[in-house]
Parts: structure tokens; sequence; C-alpha cells
């Protein structure tokens, strides 16, 4: 059972240095990914627009052609 019903006890001393590491490791890995992500999004997104206007520079193109 749990004593302390949810609370976690402060530790000390080099438990809690490397508690704080963990936790800093952690943020820093999901920030990371977070920012990998948003990265892949936008190269994608700029990628579909510029070849979508090209496609649609190359019909305009062709139409004055005919």
């Amino acid at each position: 059972m749990n004593r302390f019903a949810g609370f976690r006890p402060r530790r000390l001393g080099e438990d809690a240095v490397s508690d704080r590491i963990a936790a800093h490791q952690r943020k820093l890995v999901i920030g990371a990914a977070l920012g990998g992500a948003l990265l892949t999004f936008l190269i994608c997104l700029v990628w579909y627009l510029d070849t979508d206007l090209a496609h649609g520079v190359k019909v305009q193109a062709l139409e004055q052609d005919n």
C-alpha cells in the first residue's frame, strides 16, 4: 500500500541530483523531438507549396501556348 497517498517524499543527496539530471535530459529529448517534428512539417509544407506553384506556372504557360 502507498502510505503517502500519492505524495513522494523529497530525496536527498545524490538521488536528488540524479533525479534532476534525468528530468532535464527528458525535457531536452522531448524538446528535440518536437522541434524535429516541427522542422519536418515546415520543410514538407514549403516543398508542397513550391511544387504546387511550379505546377500552376507550367499549366498557365501551356494554356497560353494553345
